[in-house]
């Protein structure tokens, strides 16, 4: 598009812009409507002001936000997920907060009743909004608020939080220092009141119902390998059983008795040999040459996953849990 004389911005291509013209204030709308993008010089463009709606918040006499031109705001006021009367805060208790919100009313963001064209005013909204980093002196309940399963942990209600909650969250630490998710329990709250039990760590993904607890690494790996010493012991006695079996069989093949007649010797039995040399050539095809495969197999198993140096060694060499 090329740019008209004297035009002192830059002129976007016909693109649709940000928010229908429904969505904006009266008089941003009115000027929209006359001459589109004219009347809106570096909006959006090159971090200009974003043409999208802005709206009112509903906020209490204990609350101040400071915001920009952008649909983004941190406020400073009380405990509440909702409307005045929400939270604790709403309740009159003293719980200071702080909230810090990237995109209010996420995709129903608005400046006005599209019906009436009144201006509306939004309250927080843990499920709607785009993004939130919510802190709390005491919250009437942060799993309430941001719609998380109790777990093993349970719900949790009157403490200090902190909230996070977005499509995406990523924590990454890009130096030496690593990232450490700790619950270890003070010596008093922050209510003042004597801590009596250990915090634990709850990692969910769904309605967290199948909870179940980690398996510690080193634990495990002892265990793993005293089975497999166990496995070596039970494959050496059943070793020693088919050696000894073998022994008694063969001597039961060959074995013969003596006749009536002057005591002479009599002929082994046809159908006792042929069935011993049958186990015989069974014992070493199957059982035999069994063990030796379990052998190689348990080694090759041992090398790969008790190894610190093999690729699917089970332990992790990065992240540790208690």
């Amino acid at each position: 598009m090329p740019r008209p004389p004297g035009m002192k911005y830059f002129l976007p291509l016909g693109d649709e812009p940000l928010a229908a013209a429904s969505r904006l204030s009266p008089r941003d709308a009115s000027l929209y409507k006359q001459s589109g993008m004219r009347d809106f010089p570096g909006y959006g463009f090159a971090c200009g002001i974003p043409m999208a709606p802005k709206p009112l918040h509903n906020l209490g006499t204990g609350e101040k936000m400071i915001t920009g031109p952008s649909n983004a705001s941190v406020k400073i006021g009380v405990d509440r997920d909702g409307g005045l009367a929400s939270g604790l805060g709403g309740a009159g208790i003293p719980a200071a907060a702080i909230d810090i919100v990237a995109g209010h009313m996420g995709p129903y963001a608005t400046e006005i009743v599209q019906e009436t064209g009144e201006q509306v005013a939004c309250n927080p909204n843990f499920q709607v909004d785009s993004a939130r980093i919510y802190i709390s002196e005491q919250c009437e309940s942060i799993d309430e608020f941001m719609k998380i399963p109790d777990g093993n942990i349970g719900a949790r209600r009157g403490t200090s939080a902190i909230g996070i909650i977005a499509e995406d969250v990523n924590i990454q630490s890009k130096g030496e220092g690593g990232i450490k998710i700790a619950a270890v329990s003070t010596n008093r709250n922050s209510r003042n009141q004597k801590n009596l039990s250990n915090p634990g760590i709850d990692l969910i993904a769904g309605d967290g119902i199948d909870q179940q607890p980690l398996v510690k690494g080193n634990n495990l790996l002892e265990l793993l390998k005293n089975q497999s010493e166990q496995i070596d012991e039970l494959r050496g006695n059943l070793e020693q059983f088919v050696r000894i079996q073998g022994n008694f069989n063969d001597k039961a093949m060959n074995h013969n008795h003596s006749s009536p007649f002057y005591a002479l010797t009599t002929a082994p039995s046809f159908n006792l040999l042929f069935e011993g040399f049958k186990q015989m050539f069974q014992r070493v095809a199957d059982v035999e040459k069994g063990m030796i495969f379990s052998i190689v197999n348990k080694e090759m198993s041992t090398n790969n996953y008790f190894n610190p140096v093999a690729e699917k060694y089970i332990l992790s060499s990065l992240v540790t849990t208690s």
